[in-house]
């Protein structure tokens, strides 16, 4: 009988696990701050190990912790079902090889974990290579916002498939072949076909943008806030997605049918959350114009992307579990953020390093309250 790590005592790591995280982060943050030298080599090494820490309790986990995970054991693994997809084809050939070979379900869950952090770290070191930011300030960023745990355990099929197209956009950003790059988006496509909704916004920014001033996306990112909050979004436009979302039980979240939870509308806790990270962001492409101009075309870029998967998720209120379409903007934060850790750039880290643990209790408070 395998001994996995209970639901109460897996909380409990992980909290501990965060705080060694927030903790080390505040003192290499205080010794930059301090201007005081650090070992980056060693930074990067002691948050891979910290990683390899989180992706074993979250592989070792017990089947009731997350709620998908009990799902994808019942279904996925006992009995045998698939994706109702016929191109999500990446993870049902991983659970059908664990069948095959009659490995326990744990070495599935662990192999995912392993993925999943791996992946994001060594997306994490491309883009600390591209903005020569330590990989620990990275990952601090990563772990504290809500929807990281929530990847690792719960939704673990998109959030497979996020650390994969993670990976091959930290590939592009690094300027490496782009058949590297396209590989990576591929198997992130046949893992979650959402996997599309990032990409697509992403090369719609870059070819179609170039010559807009970002003043006008900040005027549809107050667009989206005000038509959101007049109860009209992505249904009131395209009334037919609720029938489309019904047919499929793969993207089942997106729609209100058999859902009594979960409430749609307008929800200011995440325009809120958004808003707060877009005004950082402006802040530090403030501060890139004086100093760091070869890379502000790409920052700028990702700002606008971000501003239009905020635009997309606010439009997504109406539908129910629309937080996973605010992925699609969330995911990019640590990159965004990724300059204000910059050896090079004046900023003031350790108070960075206090605002995402800060963000990572609020949040664990606000997830048990409400």
């Amino acid at each position: 009988m395998e001994q996995l790590i209970s639901q109460e005592h897996f909380y409990l790591i992980y909290h501990m696990l965060f705080a060694t995280v927030a903790v080390s982060s505040l003192l290499f943050s205080l010794t930059i701050d301090l201007e005081r030298n650090i070992i980056i080599g060693f930074v990067n090494k002691w948050a891979l190990f910290l990683l390899v820490c989180f992706l074993i309790i979250v592989g070792f986990r017990a089947y009731n912790v997350g709620t998908d995970t009990i799902n994808y054991f019942t279904y996925n693994y006992q009995m045998g079902f698939t994706s109702n997809s016929k191109s999500e084809i990446l993870f049902d050939f991983l659970i059908g090889k664990i069948r095959d070979f009659n490995l326990s379900f744990t070495v599935f869950l662990l192999i995912i974990a392993s993925c999943y952090y791996l992946l994001f770290y060594s997306g994490f070191k491309k883009i600390a290579n591209v903005y020569e930011t330590p990989v620990l300030f990275l990952v601090l960023s990563f772990l504290s916002l809500f929807f990281s745990m929530n990847m690792g355990i719960n939704i673990i099929r998109q959030g497979f498939s996020s650390a994969l197209l993670f990976y091959g956009f930290s590939c592009y950003l690094n300027s490496e072949k782009i058949t590297k790059v396209v590989l990576f988006i591929v198997l992130a496509v046949i893992t979650h076909i959402t996997a599309m909704i990032p990409l697509l916004m992403y090369l719609g920014c870059k070819f179609f943008t170039k010559s807009i001033p970002l003043k006008y996306f900040y005027l549809l990112f107050a667009l989206g806030i005000g038509i959101s909050f007049l109860n009209y979004g992505l249904l009131s436009i395209a009334p037919f997605l609720q029938q489309f979302a019904s047919s499929e039980q793969r993207i089942g979240y997106i729609t209100e049918s058999n859902v009594t939870e979960y409430v749609v509308g307008f929800k200011p806790q995440f325009v809120a959350f958004n808003t707060f990270f877009l005004g950082i962001f402006i802040f530090i492409k403030s501060k890139l114009e004086e100093t760091e101009e070869d890379i502000l075309a790409s920052y700028t870029l990702l700002i606008k992307y971000y501003i239009v998967s905020s635009f997309i998720f606010f439009m997504a209120f109406q539908i129910s579990y629309s937080d996973r379409w605010g992925l699609f903007s969330w995911f990019v934060i640590p990159i965004l953020i990724a300059p204000a850790f910059s050896v090079n750039l004046k900023f003031n880290k350790s108070i960075l390093v206090l605002l995402f643990t800060f963000i990572y209790i609020f949040f664990e408070f606000y997830g048990n309250t409400k």
